[in-house]
């Protein structure tokens, strides 16, 4: 069974993109029975850097993909700069960590990023101001491998950090989309 690490999807739902385990991202079209419009395969070298994937991601789909959600970015300094897209991410120096939403130029001045200051939630939450009701979409990496004790203790803690998070919001009326990474 294969992994999905990550989704990227059109706010108009026709388009998803999944890359995973296996050494390709599929694109697929959501309004033609979930067919399989695209794989992008590793062979051909994108892979190779975080940023050459992403761009090869965004800028090969640009007219399909307005927002775009990545983990494990594996960056703890300079954010990639991709053409035509707006970011805001979480880095860490942490192997395997760090959280980027991708956003089209043309949403900007409708996005606001709401700051995190807890430092045991590695996401980013961005609010969609021009739905109504507001959409929040959170992007989330969450270790939740539970070892030992310690581990165990933690996790919980975050886990229900996380589901306030997200139940305050959905008490105020916006609706709230929750992906991410759970280990």
């Amino acid at each position: 069974m294969l992994t999905v690490k990550s989704v990227a999807f059109d706010p108009a739902g026709k388009y998803v993109a999944t890359p995973g385990d296996n050494p390709a991202v599929c694109v697929w079209c959501t309004f033609d029975d979930w067919g399989l419009e695209k794989q992008i395969y590793s062979s051909k070298g994108i892979f190779c850097s975080k940023k050459k994937s992403i761009e090869s991601i965004l800028i090969d789909n640009s007219n399909r993909v307005d927002i775009a959600i990545f983990s494990e970015l594996n960056l703890s300094k300079n954010t990639p700069k991709i053409k035509n897209y707006f970011q805001f991410c979480k880095l860490s120096s942490r192997k395997f960590h760090g959280i980027g939403i991708f956003c089209q130029n043309y949403l900007q001045g409708q996005i606001m990023r709401v700051p995190e200051e807890d430092p045991e939630l590695e996401l980013v939450h961005i609010v969609i101001k021009s739905t109504i009701p507001y959409l929040n979409i959170i992007a989330v990496y969450l270790d939740c491998e539970k070892k030992t004790t310690e581990d165990q203790d933690k996790t919980e803690r975050v886990l229900n950090k996380l589901k306030s998070k997200v139940q305050s919001i959905i008490e105020t009326g916006q609706s709230c989309v929750l992906l991410g990474d759970f280990n």
